[in-house]
């Protein structure tokens, strides 16, 4: 069996597909339910061909059942577990088989036929996102790592809004702050009032009224807070595959040393600046608490739409037996129709994703062209954001198509 993108999305599938197999099973073969819903079809159909005075109606009815039977019910095969995409690629966290073992799934039992129609529709989208990452954004590949941007951009936003939690770091920083920078800021402010952009020791006209002494403070002390954000290279990283220019850094120093005040404002309140300082960290903490709700919003999101999808997988296969039922019942091939058009439409999902993907990317460089000097990409989640509203979009398309397409059957 091909596999999805992502762990969690493969194990529900393969759970789906496990449980429908033996759910099907259990309805039309090991209990007197399948004798039952037999007779209740075949009654079902004389009365339509009686109604209509069409014989065939009858057969086809006993064509739809033995052909279910034979094909679909009956088939078993043990399948052996296969991975995902991303652990193919080489994704070391948590694997398909450990999830189903913890499920209890082992073998992986599953209707040949299904196993097919699963096939199918996974090379489809798996191909077609495949030739979508062989168009380079930024060295994005959905297929390896699903909004790598998003999720990189996560992990160092998290890292930001801890503060400094080296406390010797810590130490040095407020020292620099009392013995340079407040010193280079009260020059600053004589003939200019103080505006908020010049609240950080790396400004290029505050670093100007720095001693020769204080700017080489300064250099290691920038040089340390970035060694402390990219410990495992996440900043270096991004810097080589999303951005062109040296204000990443700089931005990313900014924005821990802005997190690191929010949370112990007492420590740099050393002056006020007859209160204009003061009243510049309340307008900070506000913009810093609305930013924290974004950044809540996009990580949960984030990190719950593959769980949301994968169930989606599984109820759409556990389903299947009762649209079966309904089959048997009603005559209407269109059911199953139905079945495999919203199957498709659900499966091709991950497509939108990749494109979603591939063009939130792009707010890298709004970011970096909005931001100037300074790169807004660590105090707004505008990745994040168009990730989202381009997801929910594209869900709201398919349940739309899915709709649309059993009213008047357009797909």
């Amino acid at each position: 069996m091909n596999g999805c993108i992502t762990p969690i999305e493969n194990a529900f599938e393969c759970i789906g597909l496990h449980q429908c197999s033996l759910l099907m099973r259990y309805l039309f073969v090991e209990t007197m339910a399948g004798k039952a819903l037999f007779a209740l079809g075949l009654i079902l159909s004389v009365m339509r061909a009686l109604n209509r005075m069409n014989m065939k109606i009858i057969f086809h009815y006993w064509l739809i059942f033995f052909i279910s039977l034979i094909l679909i019910v009956i088939p078993r095969e043990n399948f052996k577990i296969m991975p995902s995409i991303m652990e193919k690629f080489g994704y070391t966290g948590i694997q398909t088989q450990d999830i189903l073992k913890k499920a209890g799934i082992d073998p992986l039992i599953v209707s040949p036929v299904l196993s097919i129609i699963v096939r199918s529709m996974s090379v489809l989208t798996n191909g077609t996102i495949e030739v979508m990452d062989r168009i380079k954004v930024h060295n994005v590949s959905f297929l390896r790592v699903p909004f790598s941007a998003v999720k990189r951009w996560l992990l160092v936003r998290e890292r930001i809004t801890q503060g400094i939690q080296d406390p010797l770091l810590k130490e040095q920083l407020l020292h620099f702050y009392q013995d340079h920078y407040y010193l280079a800021l009260k020059a600053f402010i004589k003939s200019r009032s103080l505006p908020t952009d010049m609240l950080w020791p790396g400004d290029t006209e505050i670093m100007a009224l720095y001693s020769v002494e204080g700017r080489g403070q300064w250099d290691t002390l920038r040089g340390a807070l970035y060694d402390w954000l990219n410990q495992d290279g996440i900043i270096e990283y991004i810097a080589v595959n999303y951005y062109e220019g040296g204000s990443l850094v700089d931005g990313a120093v900014r924005g821990l040393i802005h997190a690191d005040r929010m949370k112990d404002p007492l420590g740099y309140s050393v002056l006020s600046f007859e209160g204009r300082e003061l009243l510049t960290y309340d307008r900070e903490a506000d913009s810093a608490a609305y930013r924290d709700i974004l950044n809540r919003l996009v990580r949960w999101f984030m990190w719950g739409y593959s769980f949301v999808y994968g169930v989606s997988l599984l109820a759409i296969w556990i389903i299947f037996p009762f649209v079966l039922i309904v089959l048997m019942l009603s005559g209407d091939i269109g059911i199953v129709v139905g079945f495999l058009k919203s199957l498709f439409l659900l499966k091709l999902l991950p497509i939108s994703w990749a494109v979603v993907d591939k063009v939130s990317v792009l707010s890298f460089d709004i970011s970096h062209v909005l931001g100037g000097g300074r790169v807004i990409f660590w105090e707004m989640p505008l990745v994040g954001i168009m990730v989202i509203l381009g997801m929910s979009l594209s869900v709201g398309v398919v349940i739309f198509l899915m709709v649309a397409s059993q009213k008047k059957g357009l797909v």
